[in-house]
Formats: C-alpha cells, sequence, structure tokens
C-alpha cells in the first residue's frame, strides 16, 4: 500500500508537471509568435515608407520603373516583393520576387512552380494608400517571405517536444523523492494507528 500511494503521488505529480509545461510552452509561442508578427510588420511599415517617395505620377497612374531602373543598374536584387496598385486595386508593376498578387495585410500564402516567385510559402503583407495631393491615386504594397519565421517557431516546438520525455524522468524522480517525504508522517501515523489497535486488542 505505501508503495502504490507513493507510485499514484508520483505519476499525478508527472501529469501535473507535463500539463503545465506544454500549457506554458503554448502560451510563450503564442507571444513570441505575436512579437515577431510586430517586428515583420514594423519592418514592412518603415520599407514601405522608405519606397513611397520614389512612386512617380504617370498618364498611366503611379510608377516605380525609374526606381526599378535605379536598382537594376545597381545590380541590386530586391528580396522582398514590391507591388503597385492603381485605385481599382489592380497590379499595374511588380519588382522582385513575385508575390501575392491581391492586396492584402497580415499572412498570405502563395503557390507556384517559379523558382523566382516567393513560391509554397506564407508571406507577410502591408500595404499603404498612394496620394496625389489631396486625392487617392493607386496603392504601394510590400510582401516578405515568413519562412524564417515559421522554421523559428518549428525550431522552438520541435526543441519543447525533444525535452519533455528527459524534464518528464527528472521530475518523476524528484516527485518519487518528494512522495517518499511527505508519505512518510502518515505511514508513521498508520503504524502507530495500527499498533495501538493492536494493544487494545489485547
Amino acid at each position: 500500500m505505501k508503495h502504490d500511494l507513493r507510485r499514484r503521488l508520483t505519476i499525478e505529480f508527472v501529469l501535473l508537471f507535463v500539463l503545465l509545461y506544454f500549457l506554458g510552452g503554448a502560451v510563450a509561442i503564442f507571444m513570441f509568435a505575436a512579437q515577431l508578427d510586430r517586428s515583420i510588420d514594423n519592418q514592412l511599415q518603415g520599407l514601405a515608407a522608405e519606397v513611397l517617395p520614389a512612386v512617380d505620377m504617370t498618364a498611366n497612374g503611379p510608377s516605380l520603373n525609374r526606381w526599378g531602373l535605379r536598382a537594376q543598374s545597381r545590380h541590386e536584387e530586391v528580396p522582398f516583393s514590391i507591388q503597385v496598385f492603381d485605385i481599382n486595386r489592380h497590379l499595374i508593376e511588380e519588382f522582385g520576387p513575385i508575390g501575392h498578387r491581391q492586396l492584402s495585410s497580415g499572412f498570405v500564402r502563395v503557390d507556384g512552380p517559379n523558382q523566382s516567385s516567393l513560391d509554397d510559402v506564407n508571406l507577410r503583407s502591408f500595404f499603404t494608400e498612394i496620394q496625389d495631393g489631396t486625392k487617392l491615386s493607386g496603392y504601394l504594397q510590400v510582401q516578405v517571405s515568413a519562412r524564417q519565421r515559421d522554421d523559428a517557431l518549428k525550431q522552438i516546438v520541435l526543441t519543447m517536444v525533444s525535452l519533455s520525455p528527459f524534464l518528464a524522468l527528472a521530475v518523476a524522480v524528484c516527485g518519487s523523492w518528494f512522495a517518499g517525504n511527505a508519505v512518510k508522517p502518515v505511514e508513521e501515523t498508520m503504524e502507530l494507528l495500527r499498533q495501538f489497535v493492536a494493544d487494545a486488542a489485547h
């Protein structure tokens, strides 16, 4: 009976630890992902703010052709997708890897066989209005691959899952020791009670 009680307390202790471990891990991963998303959004907003002054107003609408030619002449590779849309939200121009060709904000997914595109990955997207004076003339959209963000979250999850058996074993050893110490006063009390009953019976 002594060993049964000790074993049951150890198992309950380990199960409680595992539950709290994964609940705490889920909350930590959620908060980490939210912080990563905010960081990416801030970078995209800063990028859009840098590119926006380079937009030229032409008879056909807003254009980044001169900016694109300058970047091409300097042999600069654009690691993100930059898109210009008209006021009807139709794509006019695109620079860098091929992204999601619709106005969107937050996470979007693009699938395609083109190796020069941001294909088969999640993208983080941000767009802002292009103003001609006080008149809306189009939209500027920037997109970046979220693959590194997704890989970082996957690595955290894999690390947590890989560590859980070792942590559970360590907790089981500690739990068994604590359970033994916790049960000892109860065992002593029960032994005194049994001795008292036996003496009273005689």
